[in-house]
Protein backbone atom coordinates (compact mmCIF):
# COMPACT_ATOMS: atom_id res chain seq x y z
CA UNK A 1 0.00 0.00 0.00
CA UNK A 2 1.90 3.50 -1.06
CA UNK A 3 2.39 5.90 1.58
CA UNK A 4 -0.02 8.76 0.39
CA UNK A 5 0.37 12.71 1.36
CA UNK A 6 -2.69 12.28 3.71
CA UNK A 7 -1.42 9.70 6.40
CA UNK A 8 1.83 11.77 5.74
CA UNK A 9 0.04 14.65 7.04
CA UNK A 10 -1.78 12.39 9.94
CA UNK A 11 1.10 11.27 11.16
CA UNK A 12 3.30 14.30 11.53
CA UNK A 13 -0.12 15.63 13.27
CA UNK A 14 -0.11 12.83 15.78
CA UNK A 15 3.38 13.18 16.29
CA UNK A 16 2.84 16.68 17.10
CA UNK A 17 0.17 15.98 19.29
CA UNK A 18 2.18 12.94 20.88
CA UNK A 19 5.75 15.78 21.50
CA UNK A 20 2.95 18.20 23.00
CA UNK A 21 1.07 15.62 25.17
CA UNK A 22 4.88 14.37 26.47
CA UNK A 23 6.10 18.24 27.16
CA UNK A 24 3.15 19.41 29.19
CA UNK A 25 3.80 21.92 31.74
CA UNK A 26 3.44 21.14 34.91
CA UNK A 27 3.67 22.11 39.09
CA UNK A 28 3.20 20.35 41.96
CA UNK A 29 4.37 19.99 45.66
CA UNK A 30 5.76 16.52 46.16
CA UNK A 31 6.22 16.70 49.80
CA UNK A 32 5.72 18.94 53.00
CA UNK A 33 6.70 18.97 56.24
CA UNK A 34 7.26 21.30 59.25
CA UNK A 35 10.42 23.20 57.60
CA UNK A 36 11.08 21.79 53.96
CA UNK A 37 9.30 22.13 50.59
CA UNK A 38 9.89 19.18 47.40
CA UNK A 39 8.84 20.84 44.12
CA UNK A 40 8.41 18.65 40.66
CA UNK A 41 7.99 21.06 37.83
CA UNK A 42 9.09 21.59 34.61
CA UNK A 43 12.11 23.78 32.83
CA UNK A 44 9.03 26.36 31.16
CA UNK A 45 7.90 26.97 34.74
CA UNK A 46 11.54 28.15 35.75
CA UNK A 47 13.09 31.32 35.56
CA UNK A 48 16.94 32.35 36.92
CA UNK A 49 17.62 35.57 38.08
CA UNK A 50 20.74 37.69 39.46
CA UNK A 51 18.99 40.67 41.27
CA UNK A 52 21.30 43.65 41.54
CA UNK A 53 20.92 44.37 45.44
CA UNK A 54 21.69 48.22 46.37
CA UNK A 55 23.45 47.07 49.68
CA UNK A 56 24.85 50.58 50.75
CA UNK A 57 27.01 49.13 53.31
CA UNK A 58 28.88 47.79 49.96
CA UNK A 59 28.55 50.27 48.00
CA UNK A 60 31.92 51.16 47.30
CA UNK A 61 32.69 47.23 46.76
CA UNK A 62 33.23 47.12 42.69
CA UNK A 63 32.05 43.84 42.40
CA UNK A 64 28.41 44.48 43.42
CA UNK A 65 26.17 43.02 45.69
CA UNK A 66 23.78 40.14 43.89
CA UNK A 67 21.04 38.02 44.73
CA UNK A 68 20.24 34.44 43.42
CA UNK A 69 16.68 33.90 43.09
CA UNK A 70 15.15 31.00 41.18
CA UNK A 71 11.56 32.37 39.99
CA UNK A 72 8.68 29.27 39.75
CA UNK A 73 5.13 29.66 37.83
CA UNK A 74 2.87 27.60 40.02
CA UNK A 75 -0.34 25.99 39.19
CA UNK A 76 -2.32 29.16 40.09
CA UNK A 77 -0.24 30.92 37.43
CA UNK A 78 1.69 33.00 40.37
CA UNK A 79 5.18 33.42 41.08
CA UNK A 80 7.03 31.50 43.88
CA UNK A 81 10.36 32.96 44.71
CA UNK A 82 13.28 30.89 45.60
CA UNK A 83 16.21 32.19 46.86
CA UNK A 84 19.89 31.12 47.63
CA UNK A 85 21.69 33.14 50.08
CA UNK A 86 24.44 34.70 50.75
CA UNK A 87 24.51 37.57 48.80
CA UNK A 88 27.64 37.43 46.41
CA UNK A 89 29.43 38.80 43.73
CA UNK A 90 27.84 39.09 40.15
CA UNK A 91 30.16 36.54 38.23
CA UNK A 92 29.51 33.91 41.30
CA UNK A 93 25.80 34.80 40.97
CA UNK A 94 26.12 34.07 37.33
CA UNK A 95 28.21 30.71 37.25
CA UNK A 96 24.83 29.52 39.58
CA UNK A 97 22.59 30.60 36.83
CA UNK A 98 25.01 28.99 34.04
CA UNK A 99 24.76 25.43 36.15
CA UNK A 100 21.43 25.49 36.64
CA UNK A 101 20.14 26.75 33.29
CA UNK A 102 22.09 23.07 32.17
CA UNK A 103 20.21 21.30 34.35
CA UNK A 104 17.33 22.71 33.22
CA UNK A 105 17.98 21.82 29.91
CA UNK A 106 19.07 18.48 30.37
CA UNK A 107 15.70 17.09 31.60
CA UNK A 108 11.93 17.35 31.50
CA UNK A 109 11.51 16.93 35.07
CA UNK A 110 12.92 19.47 38.27
CA UNK A 111 12.81 18.81 41.59
CA UNK A 112 13.45 21.28 43.92
CA UNK A 113 14.21 21.08 47.39
CA UNK A 114 13.73 23.91 49.79
CA UNK A 115 13.60 24.78 53.02
CA UNK A 116 10.24 26.81 54.66
CA UNK A 117 6.96 25.65 53.54
CA UNK A 118 4.26 26.52 51.21
CA UNK A 119 1.51 27.12 54.33
CA UNK A 120 1.41 30.89 53.95
CA UNK A 121 -1.43 32.37 52.06
CA UNK A 122 -0.65 33.88 48.52
CA UNK A 123 -0.52 37.38 48.60
CA UNK A 124 -0.78 38.98 44.75
CA UNK A 125 2.41 41.12 44.58
CA UNK A 126 3.38 43.85 42.24
CA UNK A 127 6.27 42.73 40.61
CA UNK A 128 5.35 41.12 37.32
CA UNK A 129 7.27 38.27 35.09
CA UNK A 130 6.44 37.55 31.47
CA UNK A 131 9.16 35.44 30.18
CA UNK A 132 7.90 32.27 31.20
CA UNK A 133 7.47 30.68 27.27
CA UNK A 134 5.71 34.06 26.69
CA UNK A 135 2.45 32.77 27.70
CA UNK A 136 1.47 35.79 29.66
CA UNK A 137 2.39 38.25 32.26
CA UNK A 138 1.90 36.74 35.78
CA UNK A 139 2.80 38.47 39.52
CA UNK A 140 4.83 37.50 42.30
CA UNK A 141 2.52 35.17 45.11
CA UNK A 142 4.49 37.08 48.51
CA UNK A 143 5.31 33.25 49.09
CA UNK A 144 9.26 32.56 49.42
CA UNK A 145 11.56 29.29 49.77
CA UNK A 146 15.00 29.11 50.79
CA UNK A 147 16.56 26.72 47.95
CA UNK A 148 18.49 23.67 49.00
CA UNK A 149 18.70 21.67 45.94
CA UNK A 150 17.62 21.44 42.02
CA UNK A 151 17.88 18.43 40.24
CA UNK A 152 16.54 16.63 36.97
CA UNK A 153 15.85 13.09 35.87
CA UNK A 154 19.02 12.13 35.16
CA UNK A 155 20.89 13.33 38.86
CA UNK A 156 22.33 16.28 36.85
CA UNK A 157 22.32 18.82 40.67
CA UNK A 158 22.90 22.10 42.17
CA UNK A 159 23.15 22.22 46.16
CA UNK A 160 22.97 25.28 47.82
CA UNK A 161 25.69 23.61 49.78
CA UNK A 162 28.17 22.91 48.10
CA UNK A 163 27.22 24.28 45.09
CA UNK A 164 28.90 22.45 42.14
CA UNK A 165 30.67 20.08 44.06
CA UNK A 166 30.16 16.57 45.15
CA UNK A 167 28.32 15.60 47.41
CA UNK A 168 25.02 17.04 45.73
CA UNK A 169 22.16 16.33 48.06
CA UNK A 170 22.38 17.26 51.47
CA UNK A 171 20.72 14.57 53.66
CA UNK A 172 17.25 16.70 54.44
CA UNK A 173 16.41 16.14 50.65
CA UNK A 174 16.44 13.01 49.60
CA UNK A 175 14.89 14.14 46.35
CA UNK A 176 14.24 11.02 44.17
CA UNK A 177 12.35 10.48 40.85
CA UNK A 178 8.47 10.67 41.84
CA UNK A 179 6.72 8.79 39.87
CA UNK A 180 3.46 11.33 38.08
CA UNK A 181 0.26 10.67 39.10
Amino acid sequence: MPFSRKNSLIGALLLSVISQSCSTSSYRVIDQDRYRTELQVTPDRVLLECEDIKDHANADDPRGSFGFMIHVLDEEDTVLSIIQEPITTRKHCLKRVDHIAKILEGGQKIYIGAHLTLRQPRVMGSRSFSEFGKKGVFFENGRSLQLSVIKNEHGQCYSATNEMDQPCMPPEFPIRDVPNP
